[in-house]
Order: C-alpha cells, then sequence, then structure tokens
C-alpha cells in the first residue's frame, strides 16, 4: 500500500505558502498589494486578488477558461463586460447575462404594463426631439404643444364597442366622429343622437364660385338623402331662398335634384347644388354665382342603416323586398303578399326556415294582372333538410282556360322556398300560411288548437279526440316527422260524427319518402268522445297537428291578435232553399277558405266540408267538397255578388232545420298587383308626407321619390312628386292609396326592390312641440279670414318648410300641403319681408282647400292660414326651421393656393388672426410683413 503525503513550505522571505511545490498564497509585496490563491495545478489555476492601495481596494475573481464566477450556487456572472446601457437579465435557471432594453415597445405578454409618476409631476412623450403628449392630474391628456393630429379609432356602426361615457371614435359608416354620453348614448359630435335618421342644423360657409362640399357621406351608409336648406348670398345684401335637394346614387355616379325654391328676391342667381362620388363618398357641392355665400341644412338620409322607428309625428320604415312582405305574423299562422310574378324569371314567393318547420299549408290567392283573372289554390309543402315536396290541390279559377302562374318549391341556404313565374307578363299573390314544426307553440285559440304526439308507432292509437255532445266536426292538418330516417310528412283530414258514428276524409298528403302512405287515420266514437286514430307505416314519429273545431251551436269570434284573418260564424239555420251563411265585401276580400258543417236532427244527418269561395269584383265563384253520413252530399253551396257583396249560401237536402256552422279564412289580392307599403289608422291621423328610397340592387337602379297622402274618411288622395332616378326607364314603383279595414294605405305596384321611407304623420287635434331644427304646431281652427298658423322669430330661424294638414267636418273635406316660408332682403337691397310658396297639394275637393299668407314685423315671421271650406277648419302642421345668419363667411373665405385681393373693412377679434412662418428678417418688399423677434414690422422695400 502506498501513502500519498503533502509537503507544506512557508516561505517567510517571499511571503508565500507552498504546498507540493506549488504556491497556493502569495502574500508578496508589490505595487497592486495582490493576494493569489492558485490551484494545485497551473493548467486549473484560478485567481483571486484584492487589490489597491491602502484605502481602495478591489476583490478581483478570475475563473480559468470558459469558467464563471459563481455566487453562492445560485447564479452565475458573465465573463465578459456588455455594451453600454444594457443591463443584467437571468434566464431563471442562475445564468446572468447583458442584455439591450428597448426604448420602442414593452412587450409583457399577457400582464398590465404601469407607467407611474410617484411625485407630482407629469409623464411627457417626446417624438423626434418635440414634445406631442403630455399626461398630468391636472390634464389627463394634453396634446397642445402638437401641431398634427390625432387619429381616433375607426370602424363601422355594427363594430362600435359597448358603450361607456367618454369613448370618442371615427364611425367609417356614417363618416362621422361620434362619442357615447348617457343620456344621448352614441351620438355624432354636435348632434343629439346618431341614431336619428336627420342631421339638424348643419351650416357651411364661405362658398365662392370654386365649388365647395356641403355635406358628405360614404356610399355604404346611405343610399338616399332629402335636404331642406337655406341659402345666403353675403355678395348680393344677403337675399335668400329655401332650397330642397333629393339625392341618390347607385356607388358609381350621384344624382340630385332641387326644387322648392322661395326667394326673397325673385330671379336671384344663387349657389348651384350638384352632387358627385369621391373616394367611396357622396358629396353634395355648392358653388356660387357671387364670392361669398352659405347654407344651413337639414338632412333626412335613407339606406343600409335604416332602422324602423318612431317618434312623436315622425316614423321610419323599410321593407326588404317591396314585392314581398308579411301582413300579420302569430305564431306558426303568417299572412303575406309576392306581386312582380313575371313570366321572365322565377322569383320567391314566401320563404320559411327549414329547421324550425317541418311543413307548410298556404291557402293561396293569386291574380293575373296582364288578363284580370283570379284563382284560389292550396300548397302543402313538406321537406327532408335537402330536397322539398309540394302538392297543389283546392284551385278554383274565374278563367278556367287561363294559364295561371307555375308554383315550385326549393331550398337554399337553409331556407325552404315557395316559388313562382308567371304566364303572364304581370302576377301576384297573398297567402294565409299554416306552419308546422318543432317551432310551432301548443295552443287553444277560438276554434283553433294545436297539439302534438312525439311517439306514434305502427299500432293505431289515439291522435286527437273532441266531445260528441258539444261538437260536430273538425279540420285537420298534420305534420310527422321520423326520428330515425328523417322522413317528413304533411296530410290533411276533415272528420264529422252523426251522433252514432263518425266519417273522415283523408287528402292532401304529400311525403318525403316517395309514398303517400305514411299515416292511416280513421276515426271512431267511443266513451261520448269522437277520435281521431292515427298508425304509422313504421316506428318512431313525431307529429303536430293544426285543428279547427265546429260544433251544431257558433257565435261570430276571432282571434283579434291575428288581425282578424280568421273567424268563426255565427251558425245559421238553412233549408232546402239556398240560404246565406256568409257575406263580404270585395274591397275587404278576394276569396276565402271555409270549413263547414251540418246537422239535421230530425234526419240524424250530418256532414263537413271545405269550401272556396272567389270573386272576381264581377263574378262570384265557388267550389266545395267534403263527406256525408247520408252517403250524398247534405250541403250544396252557391255564390252571389250584388254590388259588390260576395254571398256564400247553403241548401240542404235534409230540408228545413239544418244547422249549419263555418269557419273562414279570408285573403285579399290588391289591384293591379300592388303591395302596401305604409298603412297607418284613418280615425287618428288626417295626412303623412313621404320620402321613399327604393333600391333594385340586382340591375342596380336606385330612385327616390315623394309624396302627400290624405283622406276625408271615405277616400284616399295621393300626390306622388320629386321622382330623381339613377337611371333612364320605368320607375321602380307606381304608388296609390286606399282605405282599408280602417286603415290608410300608401301602396305602390313595385319592381323587386328595398324600399326605406320616412314619414311624417298629422292628426286633426295635434299639441305644440319642439325638438332640434322641427316643430310640431298646435292644431288651430281655420275660417275664410287668414288665421296664424304660426310665427318664428329672426334669430331662431331664417325660413321654414311646411308640411300642413287640414279638414273640415261639415264638408267632409281635407287637404294636404307643402308650405315654405323665408324671411329676408327684397329687391330693393334694404328692405326685409317675408315670402312664402305653397306646393304641392292634394284636396279631396278637387281645388285648394286652404291658402297661406306671411308676414314680416320687424323681428318675426307670421304665417297665416284661411280655409275655402269656410270656419271650424282643423289644421295641424309640421315645421323644418333653420337659421342663416349672415358674417360667418370671410374667415373662410382666404384662400390659401392663389393670389387674392381683399376689399372692404374687416372687423378680427378674439384672435381670429394668426401668422405663422413670417420671414425673420427685413424680406425688401415694400407692405410685406415680417417678424423681429417680438416686433410685427412692414417692410419700406
Amino acid at each position: 500500500m502506498t501513502r500519498r503525503t503533502r509537503s507544506y513550505q512557508l516561505d517567510n522571505q517571499a511571503r508565500t505558502i507552498k504546498v507540493n511545490g506549488k504556491s497556493v498564497l502569495d502574500l508578496s509585496t508589490s505595487s497592486t498589494n495582490t493576494i493569489k490563491t492558485v490551484g494545485g495545478a497551473a493548467d486549473q489555476a484560478v485567481q483571486m486578488a484584492a487589490t489597491g492601495d491602502s484605502q481602495n481596494i478591489d476583490l478581483r475573481l478570475t475563473p480559468k477558461g470558459s469558467g464563471k464566477v459563481d455566487i453562492n450556487d445560485q447564479y452565475k456572472l458573465p465573463a465578459a463586460d456588455g455594451s453600454a446601457s444594457q443591463v443584467l437579465q437571468t434566464d431563471g435557471s442562475g445564468t446572468l447575462s447583458f442584455a439591450t432594453v428597448s426604448t420602442t415597445s414593452i412587450a409583457q405578454g399577457n400582464s398590465s404594463v404601469a407607467v407611474a409618476d410617484s411625485g407630482t409631476g407629469t409623464v411627457t412623450v417626446q417624438i423626434d426631439g418635440e414634445t406631442v403628449a403630455t399626461y398630468s392630474a391636472a390634464l389627463a391628456f394634453d396634446v397642445n404643444n402638437a401641431t398634427s393630429a390625432i387619429r381616433l379609432p375607426n370602424g363601422t356602426t355594427a363594430q362600435r364597442p359597448s358603450g361607456v361615457t367618454g369613448l370618442l371614435r371615427y364611425n367609417s359608416t356614417t363618416d362621422k366622429i361620434e362619442g357615447y354620453t348617457t343620456a344621448g348614448g352614441w351620438a355624432e359630435l354636435g348632434a343629439s343622437s346618431s341614431s336619428a335618421v336627420s342631421d339638424s342644423g348643419e351650416s357651411v360657409i364661405g362658398i365662392g364660385q370654386n365649388a365647395k362640399n356641403l355635406d358628405t357621406f360614404t356610399t355604404t351608409a346611405y343610399d338616399s338623402a332629402l335636404y331642406f336648406a337655406i341659402t345666403m348670398d353675403e355678395s348680393n345684401n344677403n337675399v335668400v331662398s329655401t332650397q330642397k335637394y333629393s339625392v341618390v346614387h347607385n356607388d358609381t355616379d350621384a344624382f340630385l335634384a332641387t326644387t322648392h325654391a322661395t326667394e326673397s328676391k325673385d330671379g336671384h342667381d344663387h349657389i348651384t347644388i350638384t352632387a358627385d362620388i369621391d373616394s367611396g363618398k357622396v358629396r353634395v357641392r355648392g358653388t356660387g354665382s357671387s364670392d361669398i355665400n352659405s347654407v344651413s341644412w337639414y338632412r333626412w338620409p335613407l339606406g343600409d342603416n335604416t332602422t324602423d322607428t318612431t317618434s312623436g309625428n315622425i316614423g321610419i320604415f323599410s321593407q326588404a323586398d317591396a314585392t314581398n312582405g308579411k301582413t300579420n305574423l302569430n305564431s306558426y299562422v303568417d299572412t303575406g303578399f309576392s306581386t312582380s310574378i313575371n313570366n321572365s324569371a322565377t322569383k320567391n314567393l314566401d320563404t320559411f326556415s327549414a329547421t324550425g318547420v317541418n311543413s307548410a299549408v298556404y291557402f293561396t290567392v293569386i291574380r293575373d294582372e296582364t288578363n284580370s283573372d283570379v284563382m284560389m289554390a292550396k300548397y302543402n309543402v313538406t321537406h327532408d333538410g335537402t330536397y322539398p315536396y309540394m302538392n297543389q290541390t283546392h284551385i278554383i279559377k274565374s278563367d278556367e282556360s287561363n294559364s295561371y302562374p307555375t308554383v315550385t318549391t326549393d331550398i337554399a341556404s337553409g331556407s325552404v322556398r315557395l316559388r313562382g313565374q308567371g304566364n303572364s307578363a304581370l302576377n301576384s299573390m297573398s297567402y294565409y300560411r299554416i306552419a308546422l314544426g318543432g317551432s310551432t307553440a301548443l295552443a287553444v285559440s277560438d276554434a283553433v288548437k294545436t297539439f302534438y304526439n312525439s311517439d306514434v308507432d305502427t299500432s293505431t292509437e289515439t291522435l286527437d279526440s273532441f266531445s260528441a255532445g258539444s261538437n260536430r266536426g273538425a279540420k285537420y292538418i298534420i305534420t310527422g316527422k321520423n326520428s330515425d330516417t328523417g322522413v317528413t310528412c304533411v296530410q290533411e283530414a276533415i272528420v264529422v260524427h252523426d251522433g252514432t258514428s263518425s266519417y273522415i276524409s283523408n287528402y292532401g298528403t304529400t311525403c318525403t319518402a316517395g309514398t303517400d302512405a305514411i299515416f292511416t287515420l280513421t276515426t271512431d266514437i267511443s266513451g261520448g268522445n269522437v277520435r281521431l286514430l292515427v298508425g304509422a307505416s313504421s316506428a318512431n314519429w313525431a307529429i303536430i297537428g293544426h285543428r279547427v273545431l265546429l260544433a251544431d251551436s257558433m257565435s261570430t269570434t276571432y282571434d283579434g291578435s291575428t288581425a282578424d284573418v280568421h273567424r268563426t260564424l255565427a251558425s245559421t239555420t238553412v233549408s232546402s232553399s239556398a240560404t246565406t251563411i256568409d257575406s263580404w265585401s270585395t274591397s275587404d276580400h278576394t276569396g276565402a277558405f271555409y270549413v263547414v258543417t251540418g246537422h239535421n236532427s230530425s234526419e240524424a244527418a250530418a256532414s263537413i266540408h271545405e269550401v272556396m269561395l272567389l270573386s272576381d269584383s264581377s263574378n262570384a265563384y265557388v267550389s266545395a267538397h267534403g263527406i256525408s253520413s247520408k252517403g250524398t252530399d247534405q250541403l250544396t253551396f252557391t255564390a252571389t255578388n250584388s254590388s259588390g257583396t260576395i254571398a256564400l249560401k247553403a241548401a240542404s237536402s235534409s230540408g228545413g232545420s239544418t244547422s249549419v256552422s263555418a269557419w273562414r279564412v279570408h285573403i285579399k289580392r290588391e289591384d293591379a298587383g300592388a303591395s302596401v307599403i305604409d298603412s297607418w289608422s284613418a280615425s287618428s291621423y288626417r295626412g303623412a308626407k313621404y320620402f321613399l328610397s327604393l333600391n333594385d340592387s340586382a340591375n342596380n337602379k336606385l330612385q327616390n321619390i315623394e309624396a302627400l297622402l290624405v283622406h276625408d274618411g271615405t277616400n284616399a288622395y295621393l300626390t306622388p312628386y320629386g321622382d330623381v332616378q339613377t337611371y333612364t326607364g320605368t320607375a321602380l314603383t307606381t304608388l296609390s292609396a286606399d282605405i282599408s279595414g280602417g286603415n290608410v294605405r300608401l301602396k305602390g305596384l313595385s319592381a323587386q326592390c328595398r324600399i326605406t321611407g320616412y314619414k311624417i304623420l298629422l292628426s286633426d287635434s295635434e299639441s305644440a312641440s319642439d325638438g332640434d331644427n322641427v316643430a310640431t304646431i298646435a292644431t288651430k281652427t281655420v275660417s275664410s279670414s287668414a288665421t296664424q298658423l304660426d310665427t318664428f322669430t329672426s334669430d331662431i330661424a331664417t325660413g321654414a318648410f311646411y308640411i300642413v294638414t287640414g279638414y273640415n267636418a261639415s264638408e267632409a273635406a281635407a287637404s294636404i300641403s307643402e308650405v315654405t316660408v323665408i324671411s329676408g332682403i327684397t329687391s330693393d337691397g334694404s328692405t326685409q319681408d317675408a315670402f312664402i310658396s305653397a306646393g304641392p297639394t292634394v284636396s279631396s275637393k278637387g281645388t285648394d282647400q286652404l291658402t297661406f299668407s306671411a308676414t314680416f314685423n320687424g323681428t318675426s315671421t307670421v304665417v297665416n292660414a284661411a280655409s275655402t271650406s269656410g270656419g271650424s277648419t282643423s289644421v295641424s302642421a309640421y315645421r323644418v326651421d333653420l337659421l342663416r345668419a349672415a358674417g360667418g363667411a370671410v374667415a373662410v373665405n382666404l384662400t390659401v393656393a392663389a393670389d387674392q385681393n381683399i376689399t372692404g373693412a374687416k372687423t378680427l377679434s378674439n384672435a381670429v388672426v394668426k401668422m405663422t412662418n413670417l420671414p425673420t428678417s427685413d424680406p425688401g418688399v415694400a407692405g410685406q410683413l415680417w417678424r423681429d423677434g417680438t416686433d410685427l414690422k412692414v417692410s419700406v422695400g
């Protein structure tokens, strides 16, 4: 065994300690006063040195090779120094290195970053040596030192964030800067609310002989706009004029018409208004015939962003397709219409969701407008989510030789579509639809009930039942869906009983399985109840049903929530002679579908029928099918037309004392294929002013049109005007009006287009109210003498636009007019007066009912009305008022890019003059300004 020994040597002279001849501690005296420790081998040597003088000593640690200085076995220092301004950073695993701190960004992942001033100072942001923003407690965000601009968040109306008070952003849809307040929500700066479609109180000054923008909006924001404007020529004694501009565009070009000019100086050449499109914005522009002009305007815009709104006298409405619409929506029962069905293309008549509805049954009236023929038909539609199936039944025609529109069905984008194409140039349809499926609510209302059975199999079971002692018969529509296969089926049946036996007739079956043999419907009487029994051809069917139930003694009732689109009729006692069981006016309905039961207790005979009654206004047509306990028809049906009153009559083969009950669906198909654009209560309102925007997007055709509509309680009177089109050709709509069901209706025979509208409604009893630039004038009683209707002062308005209605009950006469009033300098250049004009006007008299005049008393304009109907004429009005004050134009009329001569005395106040970039030495040009320190000097040349 070899034992290793070590030798230690202390050298007092050299002041070293050696182990095995190698120095491990060196305390030798030197100028650096160095202490060294050296490893056992020369190639493993590391050093720790203390250097310096007796007062200041550094401690130096020198590892060997790539070794690092390790502190407490926790982290290691870098082997070399970093660059200037770098800092130490750790990798989290014990290694430190030098890194550069970014001066252009702070990245903290998902953490928050805070910049805090712990004292009372400020946080300053400088770019390129210039202070652009300062943050402080006194002024949260101060950008006063910057001469550029702040760019706000930019987004569409749909991209607005959730409203929080104080938000500010640029709305790219409306081309406006807007903010959010608790009281007004989102609103354009300077406007009360951006949710309203009108912009009030806008002014443009400094309009010279070069075109200047009066207003702009993005092409995606609106299709159309109607402007009410007051113009002033400030170069020519401040003469003024009213003007109205109707603007419409097709994304490429803008079109404008100017009307309603009432001038303080006849024949004066006021500013010319044009419209164009530049960089996606519609620009309404003004060019003066003189150097200084100004305009104030109020705007009604309509288009993509129009939403239905009602506020006071104002109503805003929209129809996605003027040729298709719903007239009533109530649970699973809808009524609607489709117009402009032509022979050149197939169009949608109606659509419903393929996910919420399994089947739909349409009761329809179709009119061939070209040939003035009508027909009725019923369409049963069902689908399996991929393919729809349809059958057509219960057809009755005013002309059997006519080829009426062809009706088909398909599925597109998750919707089942009922489609149609005419065999003539123009056709229309109205319908009553029962939609059954997973979204159908179960309810009982009047004679109607919906019911549901979640599991029908091959075994016969009761689907529905009713008391035989209380009821006579029922009409059923059922739809089923198989949970295993997705197959659907729709089927109809009528059931009646005579007290001993029950009878059934099945028809109208349509299935997606390629066969109609899905449900076997039968009936019996058990325990005093008539039962509808069902058995399916396979298991796992869910069935939803619609039932109309009739008794021998019924009262006239209807479900008011369905706007009287169907009703139960009072029972009638019928004999062998034809007896009227129902009647209606051709002004109210075009056709009706009936379920009719009959019972004769003496003969113990009963029957149930479906009856179709149709009128083309001249004749009445009737058709029926049914079942009877007699084996032959118990009831026969006829119809008559007497001066527009259609009567349905029944005669009984059972003789006298036959009790007949009925339930009716009635449908109106407008003459000439017109559809209802808007309606309002005739008892509540007298007249309306309309501004309509129509957009045929398929053909890129757009049109503006205005209209005045009034009624006298019996008839409606309409005047359309203000037609502006983006194309040359036939108008997108032909307007008409009538009164139906107590409502005044604005109707249109329209192309397939979207309609948006703005209306002002007036009644015979209005209360005064004011808004921004608008007012409702309290109703006045006017006689044949001029009576004050309204007044406004010159500091409130320079001019006004009025919608005025009149009604005289004694004469049963009514009228509506547009009236414009302006107060300004007359043609003599010094006198101020009031000027008024009226038109268009529509009156039930055929001549003007109201005449208008205006006076100016030095501070106020007074508007008067007189009635040709004599005393007790009620006159109501709605006003748009605008102030156009002189004197604001000069400040913005100075050009910056061209030489300009300035004449006349100019008064400058409130530091409105700001001179920048003046020469700091004498330019040597006589009359030119220059800056000498804090002094402003004029060069003498």
